[in-house]
């Protein structure tokens, strides 16, 4: 993934992934995820393409779940905040990616003895 993600073919991989994904689903009702990242958010065509590729094949939004990788960061990317709101908004659903796996202190909640956890005030 590294090195797709460095050269800038990370966002062609995942249309790939996603348009074949829509293929083999489109003569059923089963829902199904496809992982997303940053680099997919911040294409400017990104949602046209979504919403293009399952008009294609006739998918429901409600069939596809996109799973963002937990390591992905959109902070002060302005298009891909917009991009995650427009998803949801036109009714695909979300969801993070092997949360609490290598990049999250949650992932060391199990390998140490803590007394206490402080939660982060975001989430009041």
């Amino acid at each position: 993934m590294h090195t797709a993600r460095y050269s800038g073919y990370l966002h062609l991989i995942t249309q790939r992934v996603f348009q074949r994904s829509c293929q083999v689903f489109e003569n059923n009702d089963l829902i199904f995820s496809v992982n997303i990242t940053d680099h997919d958010l911040a294409e400017k065509d990104f949602i046209k393409f979504i919403t293009e590729t399952s008009k294609k094949y006739n998918i429901s939004s409600k069939r596809i779940v996109f799973e963002i990788l937990e390591e992905t960061s959109m902070n002060g990317n302005v298009l891909a905040t917009e991009n995650l709101s427009k998803l949801t908004d036109l009714g695909y659903s979300l969801s993070i990616d092997d949360f609490g796996a290598e990049c999250s202190n949650f992932s060391q909640l199990g390998k140490h003895n803590y007394e206490s956890i402080k939660i982060d005030g975001a989430f009041y």
